[in-house]
């Protein structure tokens, strides 16, 4: 969701949608890193 529609990783996109969904969003991240 950081990458899709929320800015393409932009720092107050991706921070709206930590107050949205922040355990989600650690999950997007982790599996970028993975990749």
């Amino acid at each position: 969701k950081i990458y899709d529609g929320k800015g393409g990783g932009n720092p107050h996109s991706a921070q709206g949608t930590l107050n949205e969904e922040p355990e989600d969003l650690i999950f997007e991240i982790k599996s970028f890193i993975k990749q």
